[in-house]
């Protein structure tokens, strides 16, 4: 599994299934901006255009509005952040369900009024879908 972030966006290699419990996703960063690499719960119903169409339209919005306080249609789970030109990997370790593997570009400016002030990111990606089963299994 692996996560590839260009100036282009972002691609995802690798099965788009996994078993519960451990495991990681590797990822990299091709791009000249800082980048956040993120595992993330996702509704069941959601496809990838539907999803990367309602991140696009939120960001549309609080760039226009300044709005901060952004409902994202994902729940965090894990995530890697990246500077230019590093790798890295998203240490998973999850029950069953879908989740999105999501790549945000940092924004090169901080627009901020105060420090409690959210930063958009440039962009966010959908990389793909994971859909994660069975039950975890430890040594």
């Amino acid at each position: 599994m692996r996560a590839t972030l260009t100036n282009e966006g972002c691609a995802y290699e690798g099965p788009t299934s996994a078993h519960a419990g451990r495991f990681t996703i590797e990822v990299a960063n091709h791009s000249g901006s800082f980048a956040g690499f993120f595992l993330a719960s996702a509704s069941q119903d959601s496809g990838i255009d539907d999803l990367q169409a309602t991140i696009d339209r939120l960001l549309r919005r609080f760039r226009r509005s300044g709005e901060s306080r952004l409902r994202v249609p994902w729940t965090p789970i894990v995530e890697s952040a990246v500077g230019p030109s590093e790798t890295g990997v998203i240490p998973a370790d999850v029950r069953a369900g879908r989740y999105v593997v999501l790549c945000l570009v940092g924004s090169s400016t901080d627009t901020r009024r105060t420090s409690s002030d959210r930063v958009a990111p440039e962009a966010v990606y959908v990389a793909t879908h994971l859909d994660v089963t069975g039950v975890p299994i430890y040594p």
